[in-house]
């Protein structure tokens, strides 16, 4: 059986059920050092600012990978799929990916989170999104992309 505890504080003489138990004051602590109970909550930190999301478009560099069987986004993997892997854009972005400087483009959806910071990376491109941009031997790339919805 499970037990209820509560604790009653003694307010103005007479005693009152609270959800916490009063603080302890010793013989150096007066009731007005105390600190409220109830006390304000800490300010809310400011809106960020207008565009401090996601970029909508970019440029680095792009590779491929063909391994895994679920994305991040809980979907099964298709390496035949037009998709992509993104650190920050939200799963779902539709994103045209056109090789850098002037070169073939396609349209990939966000589906996957990578690449790894460390690699230097913009996107892991699905092997079918990569192959319809460039050479699957060139393995990295330099792209641009923009957010097409």
């Amino acid at each position: 059986m499970a037990r209820l505890l509560t604790a009653v504080a003694l307010v103005g003489g007479t005693c009152a059920p609270t959800s916490t138990p009063p603080p302890l004051l010793s013989a150096n602590t007066s009731a007005s050092t105390v600190p409220a109970a109830a006390a304000a909550p800490p300010p809310r930190p400011d809106p960020p600012p207008a565009g401090a999301g996601p970029a909508l478009s970019g440029t680095g560099r792009a590779s491929w990978y063909a391994r895994g069987r679920w994305t991040a986004s809980g979907e099964r993997f298709d390496p035949g799929a037009l998709t992509t892997a993104s650190r920050t854009l939200p799963f779902g972005t539709r994103l045209r990916v056109c090789r850098a400087p002037a070169g073939a483009c396609v349209e990939v959806r966000v589906n996957d989170r990578g690449p790894a910071a460390r690699t230097g990376r913009v996107l892991d491109l699905s092997r079918a999104a990569f192959a319809a941009i460039a050479s699957l031997r060139a393995g990295v790339v330099a792209v641009t992309w923009e957010v097409v919805g």
